[in-house]
């Protein structure tokens, strides 16, 4: 009930905004948190409605849902938006970010950071130190 009554808190504070983020499809243990056993852009879909559609009869104004930036979650967004056309779909900007720096540290980095390594181990082994 003490949980209850803080959400409620919550609620009114905001006026009944929130935004409601996916991104744990599965536990440790690799159990599928959404979707069931499918983890198809359909299954996550339908289960991203029914959390919307117990929200927003419950005074929660859903202002946005943010989603990372894989093919399944990228068919979510293209499912769900014409449903909710009051709800903006997102991708999560951090997930984009961190495959900017992957990419960014795979490309020509990568070979720069190895030949200075390999400077570095040559100074560090030669005589005249």
């Amino acid at each position: 009930m003490e949980q209850r009554d803080s959400v409620r808190a919550i609620q009114n504070r905001s006026g009944g905004r929130v935004n409601f983020l996916s991104d744990v499809w599965e536990t440790i243990a690799k159990l599928h948190t959404l979707g069931g056993d499918r983890h198809d852009g359909l299954a996550l879909a339908e289960q991203m409605e029914g959390v919307i559609d117990e929200l927003l009869p419950s005074e929660w104004k859903v202002g946005a849902t943010v989603t990372d930036s894989t093919g399944q979650c990228s068919r979510v967004r293209r499912i769900l938006a014409p449903c909710f056309a009051n709800i903006a779909f997102t991708r999560c900007f951090a997930h984009d970010v961190n495959h900017l720096v992957k990419a960014i540290l795979n490309s020509a980095f990568k070979n720069i950071s190895k030949e200075a390594a390999g400077v570095e181990k040559f100074l560090n082994a030669s005589t005249s130190k």
